[in-house]
C-alpha cells in the first residue's frame, strides 16, 4: 500500500494536509471556494478561498518519511480538491447525500442516516447550507420528512459523473498503472475495514 500511494502522492503539486480537514464550518470544501482563480501551472493550483494558502511540494523525496495515514490523507484531500475544482462542491457532502437519499428526493426522517446530522432545527450543516429541508409529511403531519432542495439534488446527481471525470483525469496525469495499483490496494482492505470509519469521517464535515 505504501508503495502504491507514494507513487501518486509524490506526483502531486501540493503538500496537502496529513489529516483530512475542511476549509471551516461555513464551507465543507477543502479549499473554500473560488475567490482566487485556479492556475494551470505548473505547478497546478486549484481555485481557493482567500485564506487557503497552497503549499508547494518540495524537491526530492517528499513521501518516504510520511506515515501511511498521511499518505492516505493527502491522496483523499487531493481527490476532494480536484472534485471541488471541477465544480462539484464538497465531495464528502455529495457522497453523504447519495448514501442518505439514493435516487429519492424525500425520505422519512427516521430513514435519514444519523451521520448526515439532519435534525429539523434548520441549523444542522445540510439544512443551513440549503441542501436539505425538513417538513411535515403531507399525508401524516405528525411524521416529518427530509427533502432535498434543488441545490441538494444537483449536488447528489453530479456526484457519480464528477468522480468518474476526476478518476479519468488522474489516470492521464499519474498513469494507468499507478492508478490501478492504488485501486487494487485500497479495495483489498475493504473486507477488514471498520464500516463505521467512513461515517465518522463524513460526520466531521456534515455535522460541523
Amino acid at each position: 500500500m505504501r508503495t502504491a500511494l507514494a507513487a501518486v502522492v509524490g506526483q502531486l503539486d501540493l503538500e496537502l494536509p496529513h489529516y483530512p480537514i475542511s476549509y471551516g464550518s461555513a464551507d465543507f470544501r477543502v479549499t473554500g471556494g473560488r475567490f482566487r482563480p485556479a492556475q494551470a501551472g505548473p505547478p497546478r493550483l486549484p481555485a481557493h478561498g482567500q485564506d487557503w494558502a497552497p503549499v508547494l511540494r518540495g524537491d526530492g523525496d517528499t513521501v518516504s518519511g510520511l506515515t501511511l495515514t498521511a499518505l492516505l490523507s493527502q491522496l483523499l484531500v487531493a481527490f476532494m480538491v480536484d472534485y471541488a475544482d471541477a465544480g462539484g462542491g464538497a465531495l464528502v457532502v455529495a457522497e453523504a447525500l447519495v448514501r442518505g437519499f439514493g435516487m429519492k428526493s424525500t425520505v422519512p426522517m427516521n430513514d435519514v442516516p444519523p451521520v448526515l446530522g439532519v435534525n429539523g432545527s434548520g441549523k444542522s450543516g445540510l439544512e443551513r447550507h440549503g441542501l436539505v429541508t425538513v417538513r411535515p409529511d403531507p399525508d401524516d403531519r405528525p411524521i416529518k420528512v427530509a427533502e432535498l432542495s434543488p441545490k441538494g439534488q444537483r449536488a447528489r446527481d453530479a456526484y457519480a459523473v464528477l468522480v468518474r471525470n476526476v478518476e479519468s483525469d488522474w489516470t492521464a496525469r499519474f498513469g494507468a498503472s499507478a492508478m490501478a495499483a492504488v485501486r487494487d490496494v485500497l479495495e483489498s482492505t475493504l473486507p477488514a475495514t471498520d464500516p463505521t470509519l467512513p461515517d465518522a469521517l463524513i460526520a466531521t464535515y456534515v455535522q460541523s
